[in-house]
Parts: C-alpha cells; structure tokens; sequence
C-alpha cells in the first residue's frame, strides 16, 4: 500500500493477516482489505484499502472501523483512490475516517489534537468558543452533544466546533468524554449564572469596527443591538443613532448597499462583529453579547442597566 499525504508519502508498516484474525474482527476485514500501520505526527493509526471488489455501505465500513480501533487501541482510516460525493457526505455523517489519495482527508480529532498540541495556551475564547458558550447558555443547551450534532445545530463549520471545544476544554469550562460508542461529548462544569461567571474573564467584546449611516440596506436582517438592544430589555432610552449588529461576513455582503457608510456619525450606527448575532426577543442580539459590547461604556445609566438585565437572565 502507499499513499501520500499533503504530497508526501506515508510511512506504510504491513500488518499480516495472522494478527487480524482475532476475536470481534469481522473476516470481512482480512479478507477484503490490505491493512497497514502508519503514524501522523506521532499519532499512530490503521489504514485499510479495500483490494477485493465489494459494495460496502458506510454503516458496515463504520462497523470495521470501530471493531479494529477497539482492538488495536487506535484510529482507523479508509483509503481510497477516488470517491463520488454522496459517498463522502455519507462518511462524514457516520464519522468514518477516510483519505483519498492526495486529494481530500477527514482525520479531524488527528488534526485537531496537532493543533492543540502546537498551538500556544489560550488567554481569551476564540469567536467560535465564545459563540458556542453563549448559545448553550442563552439559545439551547449543548450538554452531552458530539461536534457533530452541535454543528447541525448552529451556523458554525463542523471542524469550527471541534477547535471550538478544545478551546472550552483548554480553560476548563467543559470536558470531553466518550460515551459507550466511543463518540466525544461535550460535558459543561457548570450551568447558568455559575457557568458564565467561570467564562466571564476569557469572554471578549464581539465589536469588530463600528460605521454609521443614514439609509440602511433594503430587506436587511440585522438585529438591534446597543444602546438601541438594551432599551427593548430596560427603562433606558435609546440613542439618536439607531444602533444595529451584524457580522463581518454579512456585512462584506452588504457592504455596497449602505448609503454615505462613514466612521463618524449617521442616523444609523452599525456594528460589525467577530461572530453572527444570536437573536433574542424584541428582534435585539443577544444579551450576554449586548453586556459584552457595551462593557467599556462609562455612562453609569448603561451599567445599571446591564446588571438589571442580566440579573433577570438567570
């Protein structure tokens, strides 16, 4: 077997047939598949290519990963010469291991744990740690979800979400364990008022650049968010300047469509943030990232307000 990755050729150890006739291995697996060893920046791991022609569903393929991995104590990958996309999309569902040659690989724990292992301690949340934690407390719970699930739940990339939790692991907010499929969860420490006082000193203002207006975007889907959010929520009144967020991808979208867009003033501010805004209700973001936007504000009207609010949250 070889096989190449990110051009370069994997180290390739041939594992004989005698050490795969074990209990719990499907003879399925010796008999239709070259098995080797190899290692991916120290991590260890099974590869297996298919040498006999045979129709296996995603399923079985999961199946034979799953018997290998439990009794070799490692990753097992798939290798294969092409694939159609179905296939693919199937694979990623069942979250089976694969590699087309040079071409596309899905080994995201394998990638993430390099990551992490290279990557410097981190000081704050990432945006998409920050979104997820804001979700699960504010939107819905994400107690005992695996990446997967999380990412059908929420905007956010598949492979956003397993940096995400690593970054929510790192700082001690969650944990993750396995459950008895041998599927990562995440497992949140705390709930509520408790869980975010524990994020509370790694949270930061979501505010990337703010721009102002007189016209906004016709069918716009912006959410109220400032002065403007926190007067839905509380007794203060709003600002002159109607305050809206969105988030830096959407706005590059609608950049072209606002009218005099300047750093100055304008009957509209607009805010543009790191993550999308969560809605919440009287169409306004949400309020534990309207606290986080507004805690520089040294108007002692708007930090009464914010602590009424969040005080009400929980």
């Amino acid at each position: 077997m070889e096989v190449e990755l990110f051009n370069k050729p994997l180290p390739i150890e041939a594992v004989q047939g005698k050490s795969l006739r074990r209990n719990g291995i499907p003879p399925d697996v010796w008999m239709c598949f070259e098995v080797a060893k190899t290692s991916y920046k120290g991590q260890p791991m099974l590869l297996l290519k298919q040498v006999v022609e045979q129709n296996y569903a995603p399923k079985q393929l999961k199946f034979f990963a799953d018997c290998l991995g439990n009794v070799f104590g490692v990753p097992v990958s798939f290798v294969f010469e092409s694939m159609p996309y179905y296939l693919r999309e199937r694979l990623f569902e069942k979250n089976v291991y694969f590699i087309v040659s040079n071409k596309y690989v899905f080994w995201p724990s394998l990638f993430i744990n390099t990551i992490s292992k290279e990557a410097k301690p981190h000081s704050f949340l990432t945006t998409a740690a920050q979104y997820l934690l804001l979700f699960h407390l504010q939107k819905s719970s994400l107690q005992g979800f695996t990446a997967r699930e999380i990412a059908e739940r929420t905007p956010l990339h598949y492979t956003t979400v397993t940096r995400a939790i690593r970054v929510l692991a790192e700082l001690g907010l969650c944990r993750i364990a396995k459950d008895g499929q041998r599927f990562k969860r995440i497992w949140f420490e705390a709930s509520g008022a408790s869980l975010y006082n524990m994020a509370e000193p790694f949270l930061l203002s979501p505010i990337k650049a703010v721009h102002y207006c007189d016209v906004l975007p016709e069918g716009h889907n912006m959410l109220l968010a400032g002065a403007s959010a926190l007067s839905r929520h509380t007794m203060l009144n709003d600002d002159d300047a109607i305050t809206y967020a969105v988030d830096s991808q959407a706005f590059g979208a609608l950049k072209s469509d606002f009218s005099f867009l300047n750093p100055i003033e304008g009957r509209y501010r607009v805010e543009v943030w790191s993550y999308s805004p969560i809605p919440s209700e009287n169409e306004t973001v949400d309020k534990l990232s309207l606290a986080l936007s507004l805690k520089d504000s040294d108007d002692p009207r708007i930090e009464k307000e914010i602590k009424t609010m969040l005080e009400g949250l929980w």
